[in-house]
This record gives C-alpha cells, sequence and structure tokens, in this order.
C-alpha cells in the first residue's frame, strides 16, 4: 500500500454538511484502511472532546483503532497510541491585541481558550449565535469576561463583511500580529488563527519523522484553506467539494462530492494499486 498516512478534515469532508455526522459507509471504510495496515490522523479546526466522538464512533466498527488526532489546526496533538499530548497556544498578550481590532471593526470573534477545552465552550464578544452553537455543536457561547490571562488554542474572526475583514487583516499586519501567530483565510469571510507554529502540516511532518513514513508516503483530504498546509506537505492532496478555486491548485485531485467522499477515496484511490498522480 503506497499511502501509509491517511490525513482527514472533518467538516464538510468527513462529516455529512448537515447534521455533522460520520456515515457507517465511510466508517467502514476506514476500518478496512486500519486493517491494511494503514495509519489515520483526523485533523481538524474542532476541539479534541469534539473530534473525539466521531473518533470514537469509527473505532466501535472494529478492532483497529485511529491514533492520531490533530484539533485546532495542530494546537492539540494527541498520540492514543503512546498517550503523548503536544499542545501550544496564542499567548494572551496577543489574544488581547486582536481582540481589540475586532472590537475596532465590529466583527466577531470565537476565542478557544484553555479553559474553554475544559468547559466545552467558547469565549466571544457576540452572543448572536449562543442557542445556534448549542444546539448543533454541544457547547456554549459565553461572553469574554479577563483577556488579561487568556490562552487560545484558536481564535475565528468572522464578518458579513468581507471589506471588514480584509481591514481587520491589514491592522494586524501594520501591528506585525502575524508573526505572532498563523493566519489563515479558510473562508471568504473567515479568519482562522492558530499559535505561531501550528497548522495542520506540522502534525504530518512530525508523523513522518517520528515513525518514518515518507512524505510521498502520505495522502491528505481536505476542503478550505486551512487544509493546504497539510496539501503542501502530502504526496497526494485531495479536495473535497473545495469552495474556494485557488485551493484546487494545491490538489492532485478534486471530489465534487461530500457525502461518503472518505469511503470513495479508500476504496478507488488509497486502496487501489493503479492510482496515479497527475
Amino acid at each position: 500500500m503506497k499511502y501509509k498516512l491517511l490525513s482527514i478534515d472533518l467538516d464538510r469532508t468527513l462529516l455529512t454538511p448537515c447534521f455533522a455526522k460520520v456515515t457507517k459507509k465511510d466508517a467502514l471504510a476506514i476500518q478496512k484502511y486500519l486493517s491494511a495496515g494503514g495509519k489515520v490522523c483526523i485533523n481538524t479546526g474542532r476541539a479534541p472532546w469534539s473530534a473525539k466522538k466521531f473518533i470514537d464512533y469509527i473505532n466501535s466498527f472494529g478492532p483497529n483503532k485511529i491514533q492520531f488526532l490533530s484539533a485546532y489546526n495542530g494546537g492539540y496533538i494527541y498520540d492514543y497510541l503512546d498517550k503523548e499530548t503536544h499542545i501550544q497556544t496564542i499567548p494572551h498578550g496577543t489574544v488581547k491585541r486582536i481582540y481589540d481590532l475586532v472590537l475596532k471593526h465590529n466583527a466577531h470573534i470565537w476565542i478557544h481558550s484553555v479553559n474553554g477545552e475544559q468547559n466545552k465552550s467558547i469565549e466571544t464578544n457576540k452572543l448572536i449565535y449562543k442557542y445556534f452553537i448549542k444546539f448543533f455543536r454541544s457547547l456554549n457561547l459565553i461572553k469574554v469576561k479577563d483577556l488579561n490571562k487568556l490562552e487560545s488554542f484558536k481564535m475565528n474572526i468572522f464578518s458579513a463583511s468581507k471589506n471588514k475583514i480584509n481591514w481587520f487583516y491589514k491592522d494586524c499586519c501594520k501591528l506585525n500580529l502575524q508573526k505572532q501567530a498563523t493566519f489563515c483565510m479558510s473562508r471568504p469571510k473567515v479568519i482562522e488563527i492558530s499559535p505561531k507554529n501550528s497548522n495542520k502540516g506540522v502534525i504530518l511532518s512530525m508523523l513522518s519523522k517520528k515513525y518514518k513514513i515518507d512524505r510521498s508516503q502520505i495522502m491528505s483530504i481536505g476542503d478550505s484553506f486551512n487544509d493546504k498546509a497539510a496539501f503542501v506537505v502530502s504526496g497526494y492532496a485531495i479536495g473535497v467539494k473545495p469552495k474556494e478555486q485557488p485551493l484546487e491548485k494545491f490538489c492532485n485531485k478534486v471530489i465534487r462530492k461530500n457525502i461518503n467522499a472518505v469511503s470513495y477515496i479508500i476504496n478507488n484511490l488509497v486502496l487501489d494499486k493503479n492510482l496515479k498522480k497527475k
């Protein structure tokens, strides 16, 4: 089997778009890949506790287990076999400066803080999505109370206005904040901010070195620009119905559906010895 490590994004890739679930067909396909000796890394921007419920569901279909979780776009990395955790956070001083710019541009911020991870909550400046998040994501939105000691795994900045997001980012650049954290425009009106040396490609580089897996033997599957870092360090990259056309130039293949896309990829591209790189 050529691809010994499979990196899989969650939202709009492995998860169904409406109710965010893993289909049985995809779960069985992942089990089939694990049985063939492959390793799987769930590589997501979600919180660890949120990603774990999907991992547990997939693991319930067979004796083989998913070994790696990269949450918060690489801010939280966990090896289930070796019981090792690797954590990076954005310092509270940087969080405070970014928060001030959010207020200046009347944008929205979701802060995935260290305390929030323990309490299954997101800290925010506006509560307009409070009930939506509680219902669909099983967590709480709470008002930011104290920024002085607030360390963050990840922050999401968004607005209904693309211009506001652009001006926000320009102000961040003026303050050299891009040197203190990693900025990624995952959607046209959404910026995801992670710790400086944190992205979805970091864990793949770590696993490549630790387990002596050549990067040519890694396949990454994702749908948005926060997957680009994983794509560029992988031997083969697949975009699942990507919304941003520029992302496609980093893909070896694009799949135009996101229901059971992972099972299709595993059965027809990963375990198929006739796969050819374009």
